[in-house]
């Protein structure tokens, strides 16, 4: 193009047209401005050598703050801010305040903080100073409700002690208890009851004092439920099955049976019924048809969103299979018609059963049968377009959690409930 020899004038008007298209042409290859990821919610757990996870093989993994995070999903991000002996006493051995963490968590700026201290406050060292706690949990409150983002502030109330070498003490930990009750009342703190799941379960820790691995998990279930926020109405789940959902075997099965710790899981924003009934077959024609029984009627009422069908145990049993089998899968189509057709309009989950664990020919034809239930609930879920929950592999070759080689323990109520809790959870 020849703009020399142009006049003044028009060779200003053609460069300003020129700046204009080339202009127009930029914006238009241009890539898109990203937009800005959505900010996580920060959560700081503050605390002593339980929040730090001590004692625990992998605590970057298993401390109760690691096991938090992955409860609350991608939209949270958790710290661990705890310290091994630190005391909440400012006059304490080792008071929290001067340590490194505690100006780690104030830099976190974080949306929530949960305060879990006070175990190492018990030991007499530290006790003699009692008088002042009040004072110091008071101003603990204040200085982490004072910060710039002006974060939620949880108080859970220490875990129970058990026999240890520490000089740990629990009448002492109890007078905390009710201390930390006064101050988070006084001071606009929220509270998180971390002693009562832990009750009777000296089981769930190493040392009477520190948390196992399965103890720390609890722990995060438990502030978990507090954080997580509720729906406007909570979601009805029904766990319809046998005797596995029942709990049997199980001591204390209220609150170790695999609905219970599905409902710890999934929180407060949601109710879970337990239908379990001990012998109960899908087959309308076996020993013990579940259709006939008063919690087939009462999770119908329950009227749910959440159905979670785990039953075929029972129906593997010969004096079923041989006789009905044929039948199971009309069965198992119509029981999930049922639930499907319910005025609540339920999503049905089909749960596969778990494996069983014994030797012999009896035993031998039972997980014969088994295994054709599942691959028969796997099309029956198929054709009725519904999912199906894998509770056989997570528990392939740990006949340890198994009570009698049928039903599981506690530890196996709760890796069901993590099974299915991965399934259903939103």
């Amino acid at each position: 193009m020849r703009w020399f020899g142009m006049k003044p004038r028009r060779l200003l008007l053609w460069l300003v047209t020129l700046s204009f298209v080339l202009g127009l042409r930029a914006a238009e290859n241009a890539p898109a401005t990203p937009s800005a990821p959505t900010a996580k919610i920060r959560v700081a757990c503050v605390g002593d050598s339980i929040t730090f996870g001590y004692l625990l093989r992998q605590r970057a993994t298993e401390a109760y703050p690691a096991a938090l995070g992955r409860l609350l999903g991608d939209g949270y991000d958790v710290g661990n801010f705890g310290v091994n002996s630190a005391t909440l006493l400012q006059a304490g051995d080792r008071p929290y305040w001067k340590q490194a963490a505690f100006k780690q968590a104030d830099d976190f700026q974080p949306a929530t903080v949960v305060l879990l201290l006070g175990a190492n406050d018990t030991k007499p060292v530290n006790w003699a100073h009692r008088d002042a706690f009040a004072a110091d949990a008071a101003a603990l409150i204040d200085h982490f409700t004072a910060l710039p983002t002006k974060p939620t502030v949880w108080v859970c109330l220490p875990v129970p002690i058990f026999p240890n070498k520490f000089g740990i003490d629990e009448t002492n930990m109890a007078e905390i208890r009710r201390l930390w009750r006064e101050v988070a009342a006084a001071h606009g703190a929220k509270l998180i009851d971390g002693q009562a799941p832990f009750a009777a379960h000296p089981e769930l820790f190493a040392d009477g004092v520190h948390p196992t691995a399965a103890g720390a998990a609890l722990l995060a279930q438990t502030v978990a439920v507090a954080l997580r926020p509720a729906p406007a109405a909570p979601v009805r789940v029904a766990c319809v099955g046998d005797s596995i959902t029942y709990g049997f075997k199980l001591p204390d099965r209220e609150h170790t049976s695999y609905p219970a710790v599905l409902a710890r899981l999934l929180g407060p924003g949601y109710t879970v019924g337990n239908f379990g009934v001990s012998g109960a077959t899908l087959l309308k024609q076996g020993g013990r048809p579940y259709w006939q029984e008063t919690a087939f009627q009462a999770a119908t009422d329950f009227a749910p969103q959440i159905v979670i069908l785990k039953l075929g145990t029972n129906d593997a049993a010969p004096g079923n299979w041989l006789i009905h089998g044929s039948e199971f899968t009309a069965d198992a189509t119509a029981l999930i018609a049922h639930f499907q057709s319910l005025p609540s309009k339920p999503a049905v989950w089909v749960c596969l059963p778990v494996p069983i664990f014994g030797a012999g020919d009896q035993a031998s034809l039972f997980m014969s049968h088994l295994a054709r239930i599942r691959d028969t609930l796997r099309a029956v879920a198929k054709t009725a377009g519904v999912p199906v929950i894998d509770a056989y592999t997570p528990f392939v070759g740990h006949g340890e959690m198994f009570a009698d080689g049928v039903h599981p323990d506690a530890a196996g109520a709760e890796l069901l409930a993590k099974t299915v809790w991965a399934a259903v959870k939103p």
